[in-house]
């Protein structure tokens, strides 16, 4: 009954994109904001903050092959049949293609069938009014350079949310949401892995000291820790150049009104937020997030509890190989380290 209620509201979600679309031809793309994170990282939970903030229509994982059947017309470029799918890049490579359908994104000119669930309808005939866009993905990280190379000019509020590890992984692991070991094995996974590595020409100087480690691991907590860290090096790697504002989950749940007021300075608004508000946004959690139980605060603990000593050792392990060492086993990272990052 909740599938079929979740697919009818989705379906809605779809016409009421369809005559935002009618209605808004001409979109001023300099207001668009891009939010791009992993799969469990919070990303839904930031996105309804942002839209709250600024009132805006949602594009919600446009690069999702099931939300978004267009995408299955870029097979080959966004290689989602892949038993791990990230699209993938390097910076120089031109896809005229590729690059049509994300303008189409950036401008909101795109409908899907996103399973929107119902407490989501009357927040979603809001967008009707709104003339800006919200972009919100989990599978672009390693191609966000990319796009920002193509569209920097274009779109200036570019973020990439950065979770703990320890967190993401835990919560892959348990719900299989964006875990690919809940399909295929083991063996196929690594193999992937080793091969999407190879590919990335930001890694290039790391293969020779990477890849003997990462054809030792076996463990499903190595494995997607592996996957987490490919995802934040390529866009870290370009840290650097201002390509994109990095915000972080822990800062949001610890530090909810600083980090509130930094974005909304981030985004150029010019408004207070009363902190009443701000904890009516910190106790309605987001719909993927179904461990979370009243308040969100305590979400950020969980995986202290539920992962093992070893699992957590390997985890760090794992992404301290790719020299992101700005998470430890303390719940917060190393902000300034974060800014800092270079390769």
């Amino acid at each position: 009954m909740i599938t079929l209620m979740r697919k009818i509201a989705g379906l809605a979600a779809n016409v009421i994109e369809n005559a935002w679309i009618y209605t808004h031809r001409r979109v001023n793309t300099s207001s668009t904001v891009m939010l791009v994170g992993v799969p469990r990282s919070g990303t839904t939970w930031i996105m309804e903050i942002i839209e709250t903030l600024g009132n805006y229509r949602i594009v919600f994982e446009p690069f999702n092959p099931g939300f978004y059947p267009i995408t299955r017309k870029y097979a080959f470029t966004l290689r989602f049949n892949e038993p791990v799918y990230r699209p993938y890049l390097p910076i120089s490579q031109k896809d005229p293609e590729l690059e049509k359908y994300i303008d189409l994104v950036l401008r909101g000119h795109v409908s899907g069938y996103w399973f929107s669930p119902p407490r989501r309808l009357l927040r979603n005939l809001k967008w009707l009014k709104s003339g800006k866009v919200l972009v919100k993905d989990v599978w672009t990280t390693r191609l966000l350079p990319w796009i920002m190379h193509r569209f920097r000019h274009k779109t200036k509020n570019f973020f990439l949310l950065i979770r703990h590890p320890c967190a993401v992984i835990e919560s892959q692991i348990r719900t299989c949401v964006g875990n690919p070991l809940c399909f295929y094995s083991n063996h196929i996974v690594k193999k992937t892995i080793l091969r999407q590595l190879n590919a990335i020409e930001e890694l290039r100087d790391k293969i020779d000291r990477i890849c003997p480690k990462l054809e030792n691991i076996s463990r499903h907590e190595e494995l997607l820790a592996s996957i987490w860290a490919m995802d934040y090096y390529v866009p870290l790697f370009y840290n650097g150049r201002n390509y994109y504002k990095i915000i972080v989950y822990e800062d949001f749940v610890l530090h909810s009104h600083q980090a509130i007021e930094r974005t909304i300075e981030l985004l150029g608004f010019r408004v207070r937020v009363k902190s009443s508000d701000i904890s009516k946004l910190f106790t309605y959690p987001s719909p993927t997030a179904k461990d979370v139980a009243g308040r969100v605060v305590d979400n950020i603990y969980k995986w202290k509890k539920r992962l093992s000593r070893q699992q957590i050792e390997s985890i760090l392990r794992i992404i301290h190989l790719f020299d992101i060492t700005f998470y430890n086993e303390n719940i917060e990272p190393n902000y300034s380290e974060i800014i800092n990052w270079r390769p």
